[in-house]
């Protein structure tokens, strides 16, 4: 005959046992589990009735019998303490290189600015290095001071291009020139010489 696990255990007076035997008696209660978890008390149930946290029925002398959990599922459902994570922490350091396992090597001590210290120093030894953002895009049109500085000519020698017709623009709040058109431009010399007489 297989006994149900999950049912109320015959009383043994204060060492109370499930079926196979477990000393349930110390083990804790829902609302128990969902402090030390940090969970709600409903989501303690859902974790028992996935089967992600072992349950048991415990008696309670003249009321109905109470859920109990497993304290070793408990405590492996705890986030790691900061103890442990020092530990993994010394662990990347030996990854990484020299200069964190000089950190890590702090880490035994127990001062808590010491370990934050440590913590801050590995992480930001393991933070990728940031990928520089790509050039800002040209404006296709720019202003004839714009221009000017581009091709080294002065605003009134791009205005007299504009007027003979050797360079294109449009008004847009100020007159303004194609960059392409400035990078085509030939016979800037020869122009340049014009425009000084």
């Amino acid at each position: 005959m297989e006994t149900n696990p999950n049912m109320p255990a015959p009383d043994h007076g204060d060492k109370t046992m499930n079926p196979n035997g477990t000393v349930i008696s110390n083990w804790p209660n829902r609302s128990q589990v969902a402090a030390q978890l940090g969970i709600s008390e409903r989501s303690v149930d859902r974790l028992a009735e996935s089967g992600h946290l072992q349950f048991r029925m415990r008696p309670r002398g003249g009321i109905r019998p109470e859920r109990v959990y497993n304290p070793d599922q408990v405590v492996a459902r705890l986030p790691p303490s900061p103890s442990s994570l020092v530990r993994q922490s010394a662990a990347l350091a030996q990854l990484v290189g020299s200069s964190i396992r000089s950190a890590a090597s702090v880490a035994e001590s127990s001062e808590p600015q010491t370990i934050t210290a440590v913590v801050q120093g590995l992480l930001a030894a393991l933070k990728p290095e940031p990928i520089p953002a790509p050039p800002a895009p040209q404006p296709l049109w720019i202003g004839l001071d714009a221009a000017s500085t581009v091709t080294g000519l002065s605003v009134t020698c791009l205005r007299k291009m504009i007027k003979a017709g050797r360079l294109n623009c449009i008004r847009d709040r100020a007159v303004k020139v194609r960059r392409s058109d400035l990078d085509k431009l030939e016979g800037l010399a020869e122009l340049a010489e014009g425009s000084a007489s």
